[in-house]
């Protein structure tokens, strides 16, 4: 093992970058690095092999905007300390919604091809995270020398022992298996319209509860289970006991009693901040100033796991461990506005696929950093920890995993040091409408219906002066009340000319009436009216600070579509109908020729040859068909029907359970694919997230090519779909039959 470590330099080059953007579906990166730096070229052998600890943090449902460095009313001292010095990640990407964003995180597989893309795991379903993902993160870390550790929730199923924490490489477990209970009873109902905070909890604990006063059916007091455990054993020590305190309590012990010349993983997937909405009412103060009521309640369970969290690194530092420690902090999917979170400005919110529901508030700390305080605008998502981490630990992933080794690129503000993402599968979903979300550059597809797309404004607050949050000083206040007064005050010459927009905007049927374009039409000063609506992508064409990213952009468009169609034409692509053609015939040999063929392009030429464009039956280029070009017709057009019958395909990696489940589909051609969108109606929209993250305008007519380009990358990805595994559930999970305790052992 020692070959495999190499040290970190203080300062980084291009050349020590180890993965490229040669290919546009990036490929896990072998090599190996340590992040301690010995502090002198003398320093013994033993410390430069010395493994960092790893203290991975998951918050539960944090919105965009519910973290201090996004929201200065945000009383979170702790993580922003952690945040600032440390490295902000600001591209950093989750999945929708629970279970498949852990089950992400722990495989290093996009969900989608491990059968766990759609919802989460109920309390009485039979299923759990497959063992066909094997090894997960904490058996490889396991292996690697370290000691494992979960402590709070586990939801990647129970129904079998097998499925549980301490037989998928966690040394100890402290904690939960469901996806939500009460925070002080630690019980869950098996009732839908339960709630699992009660009056009953107010008046023991000092906590209040969102809708605690409403009258819930008498049959919720006979119904559920306890639910929390130590290793596999029920801990009723714990009952009445704030979740987010004893899971605090619990590692402080641990990292005062274990040994600590072992590194260690630690994973901290915190209750908090998971409805049920209830915290003990002293957190809550801060919050006085906001108008809703659950929104205080939320931010209070904001403020006290911020405080657990502080109490694991004081901990870790009285301990002596901290030096050696890399801190990972990321959410696993954004914030439910039902329940009071917020993720403004971005659009959307939990279980959907738009970036308010998928792009996490996340960040890395560490006192062996080489550099620190800065914000990273690299792409990553939450496969690449898998990789990342196993890298850090000195270990090797095998290649079918989805993650790349980031670390290189992150710990590095030098923009000459990529991340090696460069594209990435939101979701992929056929369990009931065909729904996905794919992301080449700066480009994002959405195809179907993403879920609800509204823009969620930040809760009202009281009139007058609020209260000042712990983390900002009363300079930093008047700045921004500064700021409000010259906005207020500002030009009238704007609120004449947004007058006017909103008045041509309201006669305007088309429904890229926002679009620049539209303003444009109009003449209208766009200038003068970005800085009031907020509309952030419609200045990026008249903005000369925005003009060098989107050369830039079109630039990484043009390699990333070169790029894709040379590797993913020689391995995945059949642009021919399979039934006629074999996988040698004449046929795809001479369209890769044509391909491989560097002469016929130019990543300098706006308009490059698409891959389709070589499709003919004589396997010479030919125009690409109109009917493949998703026109305005097939761009707008409205969820309505389903195909219920499809052919069964078949996954290479995960062929045993291709094999249990008969529901799956295939497409032997792209434009076999393409027509069935068009036949199921199927609606497009498609947005440059880095210039519009808000999502407001769609681009889907008037940049076909891209689409297209999008619905190819997409086409490759099917070949690795799995169904998705959701059963019915079971009555034998029931807890009346295992004295009221969810209990393992009955699937």
């Amino acid at each position: 093992m020692t070959s495999h470590w190499m040290m970190l330099l203080v300062v980084l080059s291009v050349s020590s970058f180890h993965t490229t953007m040669a290919m546009t579906t990036t490929t896990p990166a072998d090599s190996t690095h340590n992040p301690a730096e010995p502090s002198s070229s003398t320093s013994s052998k033993s410390s430069k092999e010395k493994k960092p600890n790893i203290l991975l943090i998951v918050a539960d449902d944090l919105g965009w905007n519910d973290v201090p460095w996004h929201n200065r009313d945000i009383v979170a001292p702790n993580i922003l300390e952690l945040a600032r010095d440390g490295i902000i990640l600001d591209r950093s990407y989750v999945q929708p919604i629970c279970t498949p964003s852990r089950s992400a995180l722990m495989s290093g597989m996009y969900p989608f091809t491990i059968g766990r893309q759609s919802g989460v795991i109920r309390p009485m379903e039979p299923v759990g995270l497959t063992m066909e993902a094997s090894p997960l993160l904490p058996e490889i870390l396991k292996d690697l020398g370290y000691s494992t550790h979960a402590v709070g929730k586990w939801h990647l199923g129970f129904c079998d022992w097998k499925y549980t924490p301490t037989e998928r490489g966690f040394d100890t477990f402290f904690g939960y298996y469901n996806g939500a209970e009460g925070y002080f009873s630690h019980w869950r109902s098996d009732l839908d319209g339960c709630n699992m905070c009660s009056f009953d909890n107010m008046t023991k604990y000092g906590a209040i509860c969102e809708n605690a006063d409403v009258e819930m059916p008498e049959d919720c007091k006979f119904t559920g289970g306890y639910d929390f455990r130590r290793n596999k054993e029920p801990d009723f020590s714990v009952n009445g006991t704030y979740s987010t305190h004893a899971f605090a309590s619990y590692v402080e012990n641990l990292l005062d009693t274990r040994n600590s010349e072992e590194p260690f993983f630690l994973y901290m997937p915190f209750q908090s901040v998971h409805s049920p909405l209830e915290v003990p009412e002293n957190y809550t103060e801060p919050y006085k100033h906001i108008h809703t009521y659950s929104r205080r309640i939320y931010c209070g369970m904001v403020t006290a796991m911020d405080e657990a969290i502080g109490r694991m690194v004081a901990a870790l530092k009285r301990t002596g461990q901290y030096n050696n420690t890399i801190i990972v902090f990321t959410t696993d999917n954004g914030g439910p506005v039902v329940h009071s979170a917020n993720n403004w400005p971005l659009r959307g919110a939990k279980t959907t696929y738009w970036e308010g529901g998928t792009r996490g508030s996340a960040f890395l700390h560490s006192p062996l950093l080489p550099q620190h305080n800065f914000v990273s605008n690299k792409l990553l998502h939450i496969v690449d920890w898998y990789p990342t981490l196993v890298g850090l630990a000195g270990g090797k992933v095998e290649d079918h995993r989805d993650g790349v080794d980031i670390w290189e690129a992150i710990i590095s503000p030098n923009a000459s040091i990529p991340s090696p993402r460069t594209d990435m599968v939101y979701n992929i979903d056929y369990t009931h409408d065909f729904r996905a979300a794919v992301r080449i550059g700066d480009y994002k597809l959405i195809v179907g219906n993403p879920g609800e797309g509204d823009w969620t404004p930040v809760p009202k607050v009281s009139e007058g002066d609020p209260i000042i949050p712990k983390n900002i000083t009363e300079s930093e206040d008047q700045e921004d009340k500064n700021e409000e007064y010259e906005k207020k005050n500002g030009d009238e010459q704007r609120e004449e000319e947004i007058e006017n927009f909103e008045v041509k905007a309201e006669m305007r049927e088309d429904e890229h009436e926002n679009s620049i374009y539209f303003m444009k039409e109009l003449d209208i000063d766009i200038d003068l009216i970005t800085n009031k609506i907020p509309f952030k992508s419609l200045s990026y064409e008249t903005q000369h600070e925005r003009k060098e990213r989107m050369e830039k952009s079109q630039k990484s468009k043009d390699y990333l579509k070169k790029e894709m169609r040379i590797k993913k034409t020689k391995q995945q692509y059949r642009f021919i109908d399979s039934k006629k053609n074999s996988p040698s015939s004449p046929v795809i040999l001479d369209i890769e020729n044509q391909i491989f063929n560097t002469e016929k392009f130019d990543v300098n030429s706006k308009e490059m040859t698409n891959a389709e464009h070589l499709i003919s039956k004589n396997g010479k280029p030919e125009e690409r068909p109109t009917s493949m070009l998703p026109t305005e017709e097939f761009g707008i057009f409205e969820e309505e029907n389903k195909i219920d019958e499809i052919t069964p395909g078949r996954n290479k990696s995960f062929k045993n359970i291709t094999q249990q489940i008969q529901t799956t589909y295939d497409f032997p051609t792209l434009e076999e694919f393409i027509e069935f969108l068009k036949k199921d109606k199927t609606k497009m929209q498609l947005y440059n997230v880095q210039d519009d993250p808000e999502e407001r305008v769609d681009l889907s007519n008037s940049l076909n090519d891209t689409v297209l380009d999008l619905i190819s990358y997409l086409f490759v990805q099917l070949e690795r779909y799995v169904p998705a595994d959701n059963k019915k559930p079971n009555e034998k999970a029931n807890p009346k039959y295992w004295n009221r305790v969810w209990t393992p052992g009955w699937c």
